[in-house]
């Protein structure tokens, strides 16, 4: 069994990490663009996405809700996860 230095591991980690959220964030924007059936919510900032804007407001109560990531919390994200590397 090889041994990999723990910095390596982590270093994956955080790729393997941040694949994984772009893929499930683009998986839901097609599902929620193709139905048309759910709000979606910042899982971060709590803004709601509007046609193409994402805007401070509460959500309209007769919709069901998913989450996402609205693009400044996802550029957040990768940044805190590249600096942290």
């Amino acid at each position: 069994t090889r041994a990999y230095p723990i910095s390596s591991t982590v270093s994956r980690f955080k790729r393997t990490a941040s694949s994984m959220l772009h893929n499930a964030t683009t998986q839901s924007k097609k599902y929620i663009t193709d139905t048309g059936a759910f709000q979606r919510v910042c899982a971060w900032c709590m803004r709601v996405k509007v046609g193409e804007d994402w805007l401070s407001m509460r959500p309209n109560d007769s919709l069901p809700l998913t989450h996402g990531l609205c693009p400044n919390c996802y550029s957040a994200i990768i940044a805190k996860l590249e600096r942290e590397e």
